[in-house]
């Protein structure tokens, strides 16, 4: 069963992992830039299949307030399981409650 976790709990070598797989150019990425990264989101959700990372996504917002998802990556044995889905979900559930505060 998939576990979803909205905090900034990540497996960073996953991640890494998960990015280079989804076409991440960039694989000598130093670990400081890729938590800096992670920890300059507005909001962070992840998919795990017990103690794996399957799935990964992000909301981050521009000078502007502009707000988009970004890296939102799902291992390939998993994307038929509805996981992307959900992290979008998430993300857009997040977004909805801060609006309201």
């Amino acid at each position: 069963m998939i576990k979803y976790r909205e905090d900034y709990e990540i497996d960073y070598i996953r991640l890494l992992e998960l990015l280079v797989e989804n076409g991440w150019k960039d694989e000598s990425i130093e670990f400081n830039r890729l938590v800096s990264i992670v920890e300059s989101s507005k909001f962070v959700v992840t998919a795990w299949d017990f103690d794996y990372m399957v799935g990964f996504a992000r909301l981050t917002c521009d000078d502007d307030c502009n707000k988009q998802i970004n890296n939102l990556m799902v291992d390939n044995e998993y994307i038929d399981k509805g996981i992307k889905e959900e992290l979008v979900n998430r993300i857009q559930s997040f977004d909805m409650r801060r609006k309201s505060l």
